[in-house]
């Protein structure tokens, strides 16, 4: 498994993961399987099958997100969110949420 010492290639894509690893660049690759408020990354699992990979580890992270804005902005003035679409999904049930004044 992956040492304090490991060196870290980091990849923009899942695509790119798999294929540091395929060819030899990277030794292991670590990508999302699952995510309990997002669901399955159902990409990983099609990159897996089309792949001479294999799973050897399991990690379990916890995920915080900050909704960041401009000083003095407040919850109730922020009218769009923007982010990749898994974290917008994971912080869904916030932002459906009732502001606190209703």
């Amino acid at each position: 498994m992956l040492t304090p010492q490991a060196r870290l290639l980091p990849r923009e894509t899942l695509e790119d993961v798999f294929n540091a690893v395929t060819a030899g660049q990277a030794r292991y690759g670590v990508i999302p399987i699952e995510n309990t408020l997002a669901g399955t990354i159902h990409r990983s699992y099609d990159l897996l099958f089309e792949h001479d990979l294999k799973i050897i580890g399991e990690t379990i992270s916890r995920i915080q997100h900050a909704l960041i804005a401009a000083p003095g902005v407040t919850l109730d003035q922020v009218r769009k969110a923007l982010s990749h679409p898994v974290a917008l999904a994971q912080c869904e049930h916030f932002y459906r949420r009732p502001p606190a004044d209703s």
